[in-house]
């Protein structure tokens, strides 16, 4: 198990890796389920495309 990255964070960080690997794994990114199930009315897309481009620096 790897717990290189764990810790408290902003919970965009976790829907933007989530959100990629939906998408390259079925091609479906389920944004309106992953939203309401995490309390939010709607997503917010420059935290999520912040958060995939921070991602590609580890």
């Amino acid at each position: 198990m790897d717990w290189g990255r764990a810790g408290i964070a902003d919970r965009y960080q976790d829907l933007a890796l989530l959100l990629r690997s939906f998408d390259l794994n079925t091609g479906s990114r389920l944004p309106a389920l992953l939203a309401r199930e995490y309390g939010l009315t709607s997503l917010d897309e420059a935290k999520l495309s912040f958060y995939l481009l921070l991602d590609e620096f580890f």
